[in-house]
């Protein structure tokens, strides 16, 4: 068995029965946070009284993140090349130097999906916890609702309105995650013809391609 203080060094994640300060490091895109977020929560409830920090890169990142009342303190912008092993091994080690426990989450291999695991489920055995609720978790705040609530008004939806969203476009690795376009567009026929719903596309400014009988955003 491996000392702790030798894993420590050797930047190597161990066990802690009762920490007082845990490190959780995720440098990936909103999507993976609001999978994470159920971990946050388990964390906390399984360790009341340890200081939970979030690791995070800036900007949307870390407004994913910013409101999870779960988390005391977050360190932004964290950034490591999670793809080299020496620089996730460093970074385990820094981290030790200040918590009794430490969770980088980012996967280190490209191929990290083909178990075929949820990310939900990925996060929650790296950090050890048994999910409660497997869902994604998103915290707003008062201004975040009243944001929404403008932005509904300036696309003319109404309260009484029935509302669909779809997001046919992701941040990166297109080829592997979208749908393709062409089979978006008779989904959105299909919808319209069968439902009475105002259907939201959300696409990005530079987005070619036209989505025709939804209201984009």
């Amino acid at each position: 068995m491996i000392p702790v203080a030798l894993k420590r060094w050797l930047g190597m994640p161990h066990s802690c029965e009762n920490p007082k300060s845990i490190f959780i490091g995720l440098i990936g895109g909103v999507g993976d946070l609001v999978s994470a977020a159920p971990s946050v929560v388990a964390l906390k409830k399984k360790y009341p009284s340890a200081k939970i920090s979030f690791g995070v890169g800036d900007g949307i990142f870390f407004n994913t993140i910013k409101n999870d009342p779960n988390i005391d303190h977050f360190e932004t912008p964290f950034f490591y090349n999670t793809w080299k092993k020496r620089a996730r091994r460093k970074m385990y080690r820094h981290k030790y130097k200040e918590h009794d426990l430490v969770f980088l989450l980012d996967n280190g291999t490209l191929d990290w999906w083909q178990p075929k695991k949820h990310l939900i489920d990925i996060y929650a055995e790296k950090c050890g916890v048994t999910l409660e609720q497997r869902r994604p978790i998103f915290y707003l705040n008062e201004n975040d609702f009243r944001e929404a609530d403008k932005k509904i008004l300036d696309l003319g939806i109404s309260e009484q309105d029935k509302l669909l969203v779809l997001s046919p476009e992701t941040r990166s690795k297109k080829k592997m995650k979208e749908w393709p376009y062409e089979r978006f567009l008779p989904l959105i026929q299909k919808i319209r013809y069968n439902y009475n719903f105002k259907i939201v596309t959300m696409v990005s400014k530079d987005n070619p391609n036209e989505y025709n009988g939804t209201i984009p955003l």
